[in-house]
C-alpha cells in the first residue's frame, strides 16, 4: 500500500505541472516508472509473476536506454506502459475503460487540450483503491 501511494504522490505532481505547463517533467516521469517496477516485484513467487518479474528487468533495461536516447514517446505512453504491468486482468481493463471514459469527459467539458496525467491519475485512483 505505501508503494501505491508514492505512485500516487507522482501521479498527482505530475497532474498539476502538467495542468500548468502542458509539460510533464523527466524526472516524475522516471520517478513513476521505478516505483511502478516496485509494484511489479511485489508479486508471489508463482511462475506467472516470476516471468513479470523477468519482464519488469527487461522493460526496465529497455526504458532507461530508450529514455537516454530520446526514442520513447510521450510522457503519457512512458507512464501507462509499467503502469499496465502492474495490475490484474480485471483492474488493467478498469484503469483502461476510466482513463479512456474520464479523457473524453474532461475533453467534452473543456473543450481545449486536456492534460494527460489527469486521467492517468483517475484511472489510477479508480483502479487500486476503489475496486
Amino acid at each position: 500500500m505505501i508503494i501505491e501511494l508514492v505512485v500516487l504522490f507522482f501521479l498527482v505532481y505530475g497532474s498539476y505541472t502538467d495542468l500548468r505547463t502542458y509539460h510533464a517533467s523527466p524526472g516524475v516521469v522516471m520517478a513513476i516508472f521505478l516505483s511502478s517496477m516496485f509494484l511489479i516485484q511485489a508479486g508471489t513467487s508463482e511462475p506467472i509473476w516470476i516471468l513479470r518479474d523477468a519482464i519488469a528487468v527487461l522493460m526496465l533495461i529497455l526504458f532507461v536506454i530508450s529514455w537516454a536516447t530520446k526514442q520513447l514517446g510521450g510522457a503519457d505512453v512512458q507512464i501507462i506502459t509499467p503502469l499496465m504491468l502492474t495490475f490484474e486482468l480485471i483492474p488493467l481493463m478498469i484503469f483502461l475503460g476510466t482513463m479512456t471514459i474520464s479523457a473524453m469527459t474532461i475533453g467534452v467539458i473543456s473543450k481545449r487540450k486536456i492534460p494527460y496525467f489527469i486521467p492517468i491519475t483517475i484511472a489510477f485512483i479508480t483502479a487500486t483503491f476503489i475496486f
